[in-house]
């Protein structure tokens, strides 16, 4: 389950304007079944134990979602009240604020336009159809109002910008979706219609679970001046539901909107907002509660097993046994025809013009191709159809199973595993305490800090994971629960004092503390972050005195600033067994550890670079001039180390305290000194982490501070970014926090649609790598990553950049090409590289230089070392970069 913001406005049209709405679809007598056979989604429909606050039920209709959440009105607002027989009043509360300032006419000619052109053309428009469009409007609007046409087309960008751009709205609720694993909606969508009706059954009460726990547990409203009390609702949530059968590419996805009011009746009998902060703390326990119940309900009434499906960097996902990972890789992505499209785009400027086209025009034309090979928005079909659609598509797809045959496969792997359905209402008192132990030590090693959401998400998973098909009570739950968090943890939040009774006050201090705001931890992590800082407060041998320092320093080359000098310094002659640094980035870490390392050879002490990466570690290692390897193989390596070696940690922001500790505790036990160096304000450990920002707390550590990375054109220093990128660290200890303000005045800042802005960031990437300059493309997800190195790929196949005569296959079936830039994902030790001087890691950058025998031949980025990488590795770890 995902859950997201919904601002007030017309937000929720998304969700009405796929609904099946024929006349015959508003019978009451329809079930969601009856849409099998009907165009369109079926009607969303109300829920939550507050709909009856408002007397709602049944179907959605626009007007009322318009009501509810456009406006936060009664939506039955001037209806007669059956009960009453008077007219129903709009006012829930507060009406929903609107800040938009823009003019609604221009958004509404524009919006117009793009719908006519969608209707007629059966497709949607380009990103160039799209800015003629949006232009066009732009003009006639402006001529209306100004009496002229404008003086260029900045003027006229500028305009439509200000006259369409939206400011923020208040926010009408959340959007839930609920959506089973990728098996089970696979399953659904290829089986015949009585599967799909048990698997929609389950997926409904499933639902139905997950919301009722989050009204048990989540839902609270707020009272006071600044909301510092908490009160209770009336009833609960107010919801609608509505179902989607697809996702975006058209594959069988079967998922539920549950768009949630923001608002509740309080207890008082006041209408109010919803205390969002406690319904995203327990966002994750629904999921899981969700996933257990759906994965549990589908295998009791169709009689099958789960299994569980790796996803790297992830814990793995539990799946319907017996379903091929061929159909479920078929159902949930898409292979780009963006090649093949971009030639025949390019064949088709060749015949029209007679030449092949420019680097502008190939740029432009990659775009179309990437634009018209997106997946369409679907005109509505039946389920039926789908089915059908779907049942032909994968039956092609080699080693995927469709209809009859996969039901079989399932049932089959089920009588292979004999899978146990009966509820589990009561657990021995010994394995509860395992499941809580288990619970506490998963927390340990991915959190500082817990409170109860986290803790009932983590039973959830432990007790699916064990138990699998067989439910387990709320009751077993709760123990689970409980037992770790008054047996295993220490709450570190403290309670508020009591006030001493007065004559007729009510005394309610809970009401002022935040619900299920607690923080727990374990005294496995005090005592972890405890050794930590003893071992900072330690003394041993210095490495390197003081006047053997000044000598290495005074023989140095190159100029460091004080600061610089100052962590060599303290790096290398103090006596404590921990040291540690903090550094941003662009401050000369690299510069100070060069120092420092040059110091501690001289006096015959061996240094090991060690980093959370591979990449990070040998990136160290390569610049300082020592051996280098991350945590994991240190750690794994007990003969490494010996009495005076050094052990330099880099990027120690993000390591885990427990592994952060081992570190320490292996250094100690071998007679080795730990030094570490990183960022407090860079991106958190995976693990339990923090500990770099207590030492930073507690210990006064040496700190670098000034910027050297960013440089004018002419070679200066640039201050004023130097001094920005600070700035995004942390607020500043006066004054205004506007840590944008540079970026703003020097235009650095564009904004747009995803589209807008993927197609903006290709095309400075190949104005960059035209000028023959290195540039580096960045987006916020994978997809947009790999859709941005597919246009890549195709611009340069398209540019006789590439050979197409040769190709290698590798994740996710991506076409691999000789040329091609590609990034390796897995480290691997047996595929040495740079005269077995370094190995493919993960995150490493490569040119394809050949493809031979099925492997694949490639030179590194950096050193230049030439790897043969075999197939198997490239189809797995492969990806372009």
């Amino acid at each position: 389950m995902t859950l997201h913001k919904l601002s007030a406005g017309d937000g929720y049209l998304y969700y009405t304007r796929e609904v099946a709405s024929a006349d015959e679809l508003r019978s009451p007598d329809r079930k969601l079944g009856d849409y099998y056979t009907v165009t369109g989604h079926p009607p969303g429909i109300w829920g939550g134990r507050g709909a009856k606050n408002l007397g709602v039920q049944g179907d959605v209709t626009e007007e009322q979602m318009e009501l509810l959440y456009g406006l936060g009105q009664h939506p039955l607002a001037g209806q007669m009240d059956p009960v009453s027989g008077e007219k129903i009043q709009a006012q829930l509360g507060q009406r929903y604020k609107r800040f938009d300032q823009f003019d609604g006419e221009l958004a509404k000619k524009i919006n117009t336009a793009l719908g006519d052109f969608t209707r007629l053309k059966h497709r949607e428009p380009t990103a160039d159809e799209r800015r003629v469009l949006r232009a066009k409007a732009g003009g006639e609007h402006f001529y209306k109002l100004h009496g002229r046409k404008p003086k260029n087309k900045e003027e006229l960008s500028q305009f439509i910008s200000r006259q369409t751009h939206k400011g923020s709205n208040a926010m009408a609720g959340y959007d839930m979706v609920f959506s089973p694993s990728k098996s089970i909606s696979y399953l659904w969508g290829v089986s015949d219609r009585k599967v799909q009706e048990v698997i929609e059954k389950a997926h409904h009460e499933a639902i139905e679970d997950a919301m009722k726990y989050l009204e048990n547990n989540a839902v609270f409203t707020r009272r006071g001046k600044n909301g510092i009390r908490s009160e209770d609702v009336d009833g609960g949530l107010i919801y609608t539901s509505f179902r989607h059968y697809d996702s975006r590419d058209g594959d069988p996805q079967l998922h539920d909107h549950i768009v949630v009011s923001n608002k509740v009746l309080g207890m008082d009998g006041k209408w109010s907002a919803i205390d969002g902060t406690v319904l995203h703390k327990y966002a994750v326990s629904a999921s899981e509660h969700y996933n257990a119940r759906v994965m549990q309900n589908i295998c009791r009434d169709l009689g099958l097993a789960t299994t569980q499906r790796t996803v790297e960097g992830k814990r793995p996902i539990a799946e319907i046994g017996g379903i091929p990972l061929a159909s479920i890789e078929a159902a949930s992505s898409r292979r780009s025809n963006i090649k093949a499209q971009l030639k025949n785009l390019v064949d088709e400027f060749e015949d029209k013009h007679g030449r092949a086209p420019s680097p502008k025009q190939l740029i432009k034309l990659s775009q179309q191709a990437t634009l018209e090979t997106r997946a369409e928005k679907k005109k509505g079909l039946s389920l039926s159809e789908l089915t059908e659609r779907w049942q032909d598509k994968f039956s092609t797809v080699p080693g995927a199973l469709v209809g009859d045959e996969l039901f079989a496969a399932a049932r089959k792997y089920s009588a292979r595993q004999e899978p146990v359905y009966t509820p589990i209402d009561k657990l021995p008192e010994e394995q509860i305490r395992e499941l809580a132990q288990s619970t506490i030590t998963r927390l340990e090693q991915s959190r500082a800090t817990w409170n109860q959401a986290h803790v009932e998400a983590e039973v959830r998973r432990q007790i699916t994971n064990q138990y699998q098909a067989q439910p387990v009570s709320d009751a077993v739950i709760a123990q689970v629960r409980a037992t770790a968090i008054d047996s295993l943890s220490l709450k570190v939040t403290p309670d508020l004092p009591v006030p001493a009774p007065v004559a007729g006050a009510v005394v309610a201090v809970h009401k002022y503390q935040k619900p299920h705001a607690a923080l727990y931890t374990s005294e496995t992590v005090l005592e972890a972050e405890h050794k930590v800082l003893q071992a900072a407060r330690t003394d041993v041998i210095p490495a390197v005195t003081v006047d053997h320092f000044q000598s290495v320093l005074d023989s140095s080359e190159g100029r460091l600033n004080e600061q610089q000098v100052a962590l060599a310094h303290e790096f290398s002659c103090s006596p404590k067994l921990l040291v540690a640094g903090i550094g941003p980035a662009g401050t000369g870490k690299t510069t100070s550890m060069k120092l420092t390392v040059n110091a501690m050879k001289q006096a015959d002490h061996h240094v090991i670079a060690v980093a959370p990466s591979a990449k990070a570690a040998t990136l160290l290692g390569h610049e300082v001039g020592v051996e280098a390897m991350t945590v994991d193989r240190l750690l794994a390596s007990e003969d490494k180390l010996s009495p005076g070696d050094v052990v330099i940690i880099d990027e120690a922001g993000m390591i885990g305290t427990t592994q952060f500790l081992a570190l320490i505790e292996q250094a100690q036990e071998h007679g080795a000194l730990v030094r570490a160096i990183g960022d407090d304000k860079q991106l958190a450990a995976v693990g339990s982490g923090g500990i770099l920002r207590l030492l930073n707390h507690e210990e006064q550590l040496t700190h670098l501070e000034e910027i050297h990375r960013f440089r004018n054109l002419d070679g200066t220093p640039n201050l004023g970014e130097a001094a920005a990128s600070l700035a995004l660290r942390e607020a500043p200890a006066v004054g205004k926090d506007d840590p944008w303000a540079y970026y703003r005045s020097e235009g650095k800042i564009k904004a747009g649609t995803t589209c807008d802005m993927a197609d903006h960031v290709f095309a400075a990437w190949q104005k960059d790598t035209n000028e023959h300059r290195t540039s580096l493309m960045l987006a916020g997800t994978n997809e947009q990553v790999a859709a941005l190195n597919q246009k890549a790929q195709a611009y340069r196949l398209g540019n006789n950049e590439l050979d197409p005569t040769q190709k290698i296959l590798g994740r996710h079936d991506t076409e691999i090409y000789v040329g091609d830039v590609i990034l390796t994902k897995n480290n691997d030790r047996r595929l040495s590289v740079h005269q077995g001087k370094d190995f493919v890691k993960n995150n490493d950058s490569w040119i394809v230089e050949g493809i031979e025998s099925g492997h694949l031949l490639a030179r590194h980025q950096q050193h230049h070392g030439l790897a043969v990488i075999p197939a198997d590795y490239v189809a797995e770890s492969v990806i372009l970069g």
